[in-house]
């Protein structure tokens, strides 16, 4: 029996970056500048612990590539990101870099002007996929950076999140409720699980160049209402929950932490949430009813959510009401009397006379 109504805030914080450096001194190195955010890495730097691949064109070399997929670590020696091969300034040619996390991605092809995600399973992996501004036109500035000319060492690598992150928490409205007649009832609730299904598991992409300058910090235009195309292919659902959760009053339970999602639209009956309660309801102190395992789904969509965009964080919050609605609704009664229906007989009464 559905008794439960779901009431599903949301919150959605978009990430962004705009941290930007420029030059080098000798060797070329990187700087870099992000929002990664996964399990619970945050913040505006890229961290050091990780790795990042890039492209690099420039005019005069031999081959398609100045560098091709080279890995971007982090040197702590000498506190600067390198790539694993020692690269030079060309001494009369400009250098263009593409770079993009995790290194060696796939199912990610990088051209000059386009990058292209092509069935990328993201729910499997629940891997973060950043991309960085395209650094166009760049050269040796150690001169500037030696001189203090609004200038530091280090590519400017500014990374940007390529897919959407969600999570979901549930919170009990009220578990008391006294009536104007004096009835008091109270709820014990008890969440058996929670499951998501319906979400897209991959997807495709490709971004744009947002304009075609020869030097500067470039952007990538995203794809239409900044969601990819995604694969057919859905999760199978599983309970986030280990063990059964009894459920305070205003106390809200955790239940889906930070989980990388293909952007994707939305649609009733689609994506959603899929509950388990089981609830003990109490009236004027004494046992009345005893429900186990009713099942409830709330659609992930929303009026403010018709879909989970790039760059986004979607925070879930699904109040239950144990009654039904926010407010208790009390059971009422609407009497009629059906009319009777009239059977005749006629019989012969015999006196005996």
């Amino acid at each position: 029996m559905k008794r439960f109504l779901i009431i599903l805030a949301v919150a959605v914080a978009a990430a962004s970056c705009v941290k930007s450096e420029v030059g080098n001194n000798g060797s070329i190195s990187f700087q870099t500048a992000s929002l990664l955010s996964k399990a619970g890495i945050t913040g505006t730097e890229f961290p050091q612990s990780e790795s990042f691949g890039v492209y690099a064109w420039s005019a005069g070399t031999i081959g398609e590539y100045f560098m091709d997929n080279e890995t971007v670590s982090y040197d702590t020696e000498d506190k600067q990101w390198k790539p694993s091969t020692t690269y030079y300034w060309p001494k009369n040619a400009t250098v263009d870099f593409i770079s993009f996390y995790p290194a060696g991605l796939s199912g990610l092809k990088v051209e000059p002007d386009k990058l292209t995600f092509t069935d990328v399973n993201v729910w499997n992996s629940q891997q973060d996929i950043l991309y960085a501004d395209k650094a166009a036109g760049f050269s040796d500035n150690s001169g500037l950076v030696s001189q203090q000319l609004n200038a530091s060492a280090g590519v400017p690598t500014i990374f940007r999140h390529a897919l959407s992150k969600i999570k979901v928490k549930v919170v009990l409205a009220y578990s008391h409720k006294e009536d104007p007649d004096g009835t008091v009832y109270d709820w014990d609730v008890t969440l058996n699980s929670l499951t998501l299904s319906g979400i897209k598991t991959s997807g495709s992409a490709v971004l744009n160049l947002a304009a075609t300058p020869t030097e500067g910090i470039i952007t990538w235009e995203k794809p239409a209402n900044e969601v990819w195309t995604p694969g057919s292919a859905v999760n199978t659902p599983a309970n986030y929950l280990a063990i059964p959760q009894q459920m305070t009053a205003l106390k809200a339970i955790d239940i889906v932490g930070e989980t990388f999602v293909v952007p994707q639209p939305l649609a009733t009956g689609g994506q959603k949430a899929n509950l388990i309660f089981s609830v003990k309801t109490t009236r004027n102190g004494q046992p009345f009813l005893n429900e186990p395992n009713i099942p409830v789904s709330v659609d992930l969509i929303s009026p403010d959510i018709p879909s989970w965009k790039m760059n986004h964080s979607v925070s879930y919050t699904l109040n239950i009401c144990p009654a039904g609605e926010r407010e208790l609704k009390p059971i009422t009664f609407d009497p009629s009397l059906v009319q009777w229906e009239n059977d005749y007989v006629t019989t012969v009464v015999d006196l005996g006379l």
